[in-house]
């Protein structure tokens, strides 16, 4: 019976354990020269220098995380002649062939992705006056920015979500952008090839958050985002975010004019909802994630009269479990989600048991809410501003994933001529107390009288709309967002 091979473990950058594979198959070469750089020895030096050969001049690179684990034997073993470099003496080097060491660019991608982002040399374009918007192509916020761009004398370029790093050298030797603006990560893989080359090329990057940014971690293989500016909608990340080592800032959302512009046709529906029952995807994301039954109960029975616990309540009642790597935090975040929807529910039940209310969403509302009136999906750039002018009151439930963040909502129904009561959520405190404080509610029987009050005092809620329309437009859309983060991030 053939005894299987012993294989060397050791933690890489994330903290994890991990075997290191060997064989020919885990090697790749690149390049030419008659020098070879060995960009990581991999599990059996013998093995490498047998790949390596007879050449004239060896130079070998090995990623410091990967060298104080590895044995003395390991050590030994590597041959006396081959010259150890750092990554400052790359330079320096003549043309190599190099011989890579595939699985240890995974293990290590914050030391191994700007050296390899070095040695794969492309050219650069001089610096333009564009901004690039890598995204799905219907993602929010991106067709927001790209207008705001063209208002502050940038042309915006929409690039695809996931960007091959061959792509993206091909097309920084056309343009050189003023800022790279990622949403939610997207444009920037994993393992942060595609931020090495951009940080090699000098062009700015940013990551704006618009979602839950524990959760967008949850993709992120490298500590190198820690270096990236990081801003979120939410003020309540900063603090656990730099506490983790991330630079982030607070940029909330806001309105794109161009799609909210005012309407004024009269209103035809009494309240108006517009949400989804779940976010897209919620039910895989926290399929192997469930947060305490005790807790679960507790936030429930406090979801029955006022606000449920948001994210932070539960990341507190969890012992602050780590939010990065790994997916403990998921439990935390199914908790949240979870009394958003019985959150919401309480509220929409006890308005649709009230008064005529309109609910735009997905079918699960039918069975949540018999007493409403479903209607289907509307798209967020085509007629959703028209029903938010045809409410006479639009309610706003905020969800728990965001201690205190705001939703579009808060912007948009203002923008177009509607008229908004949300729950009391703390981010509220963006705007004007005299402004807020009329159209917050707390408790699903103030959302009621807040509603029916309203409903009947149509010459006060229109005074209000109009308050509220003039502040939005005047500090909060995408054009001062995107003018506010472009006076910190300097030109290329």
């Amino acid at each position: 019976m053939p005894v299987r091979p012993h294989r060397v473990k050791i933690r890489d950058e994330l903290g994890r354990s991990q075997s290191l594979a060997d064989g020919p198959q885990c090697f790749a070469w690149e390049g030419a020269g008659a020098a070879v750089l060995v960009l990581g020895v991999g599990p059996d030096p013998d093995e490498t220098q047998h790949l390596v050969g007879a050449a004239p001049q060896v130079f070998l690179l090995e990623a410091p995380g990967l060298t104080r684990q590895m044995p003395g034997p390991w050590h030994a073993a590597i041959p006396a002649a081959w010259q150890r470099i750092h990554p400052q003496d790359l330079a320096r080097l003549p043309d190599c062939r190099r011989l890579s060491y595939l699985p240890g660019l995974r293990l290590f991608p914050s030391f191994w992705q700007p050296v390899l982002a070095r040695i794969r040399r492309f050219s650069c374009a001089p610096p333009a006056d564009t901004i690039w918007l890598p995204g799905p192509d219907h993602g929010l916020v991106r067709h927001e920015l790209a207008t705001a761009a063209h208002a502050l004398g940038l042309v915006p370029r929409l690039l695809p979500a996931e960007i091959p790093a061959p792509r993206l050298r091909a097309l920084l030797g056309a343009e050189r952008p003023r800022l790279v603006l990622s949403i939610n990560f997207h444009g920037l893989d994993p393992w942060g090839e595609n931020q090495a080359i951009l940080q090699t090329a000098q062009v700015p990057v940013v990551v704006w958050c618009v979602d839950n940014p524990f959760h967008l971690l949850a993709k992120v293989k490298t500590r190198a985002w820690r270096s990236l500016p990081l801003a979120v909608t939410d003020p309540w990340f900063v603090r656990p975010l730099r506490e983790m080592g991330g630079r982030p800032f607070f940029l909330p959302l806001a309105t794109c004019p161009r799609i909210f512009a005012p309407r004024t046709a009269p209103p035809c529906l009494a309240a108006l909802f517009v949400g989804r029952t779940r976010f897209p995807g919620s039910e895989t994301f926290f399929a192997a994630a469930h947060a305490p039954a005790k807790l679960r109960q507790r936030a429930r029975a406090l979801a029955s009269c006022c606000r449920a616990p948001d994210l932070s309540w539960w990341w507190e009642q969890c012992n602050r479990p780590r939010p990065w790597p790994g997916h403990a935090i998921r439990a935390v975040g199914h908790g949240a989600d979870e009394a958003s929807r019985q959150w919401r529910a309480s509220v929409l039940t006890a308005v649709a048991q009230a008064l005529p209310l309109s609910v735009v969403g997905d079918a699960a509302w039918q069975e949540l809410l018999p007493h409403a009136q479903i209607l289907p999906p509307v798209d967020y750039y085509g007629p959703l501003a028209d029903t938010y002018a045809q409410a006479a009151v639009t309610l706003n439930l905020t969800s728990l994933l965001l201690p205190q963040g705001l939703t579009q909502r808060h912007f948009d129904v203002w923008a177009c001529g509607g008229f908004l009561l949300s729950d009391a959520t703390p981010g509220m405190r963006l705007f004007p107390r005299e402004l807020t404080a009329p159209v917050t509610f707390a408790t699903p029987n103030q959302a009621v009288c807040r509603t029916q009050y309203f409903l009947k005092h149509e010459g006060e809620r229109r005074e209000l709309a109009a308050a509220w329309q003039a502040h939005i437009l005047a500090h909060h859309t995408y054009t001062h967002r995107l003018a506010a983060l472009l006076e910190g991030v300097p030109r290329p």
